[in-house]
């Protein structure tokens, strides 16, 4: 049989650093209103087409609920400090304002390591060797497909598994630097459907000679 989501595919949010100039606000550019709010140690940088530098930094936004068990999660990112359990970025709810393992929670390691998943247990996370490394930008993206994970590195199919769905029924907040974050950030995109392979390519390939890939 076909499989066939309760609602409406659609964009849920759209920043992109090339439009940002100051302030604590990063418009939304879906149309949808979800402007990031820019938290502490962050500047616009030039660097990729523009993007915003964090220094031990965070942002985070809030948005209409979404079903947990659909999402995709897009963005570049450029690191410039890798440290274990840090640059964590958080898919969870409004009330989030720390590391909550349960929704979905991704973060790198001294060795560019990448931990993402819904719990901490290794039943329900994976970890991609070597991913990220200080020199060059990425573009991660993760759909979530109830229970199937997959995680795709500069458009390319990096891994995938079956793991639990988020503890939470609904998604409204995403949380970059949920301690800290030592990085550039140059374009975020959620969607509230799982996106497929030749829908992530083409926002790789549509942005990856910016970002020098």
């Amino acid at each position: 049989g076909v499989t066939r989501l309760a609602f409406t595919p659609q964009l849920i949010l759209h920043t992109d650093a090339n439009t940002y100039t100051s302030g604590a606000i990063w418009n939304d550019l879906s149309g949808n209103g979800n402007h990031m709010t820019l938290v502490n140690n962050y500047a616009k940088d030039a660097t990729y087409g523009g993007n915003i530098k964090f220094t031990n930094g965070s942002a985070n936004v809030n948005f209409p609920s979404i079903d947990s068990k659909y999402f995709t999660l897009i963005f570049w990112i450029k690191m410039d400090v890798l440290t274990n359990y840090n640059q964590m970025i958080l898919l969870g709810i409004s009330s989030d304002t720390s590391l909550y393992w349960g929704n979905f929670l991704h973060h790198s390691s001294s060795t560019g390591h990448i931990y993402a998943g819904t719990a901490s247990t290794t039943a329900n996370r994976f970890e991609i060797n070597g991913i990220y490394n200080t020199t060059s930008p990425k573009m991660i993206a993760f759909t979530f497909a109830n229970g199937v994970m997959n995680l795709y590195v500069n458009g390319i199919l990096t891994s995938s598994k079956t793991v639990g769905n988020p503890t939470s029924a609904t998604l409204s907040k995403i949380l970059f630097g949920v301690d800290t974050l030592n990085a550039k950030l140059g374009r975020v995109l959620l969607f509230n459907y799982p996106q497929v392979q030749s829908e992530i390519t083409t926002e790789f390939n549509n942005n990856k000679t910016r970002f020098g890939l």
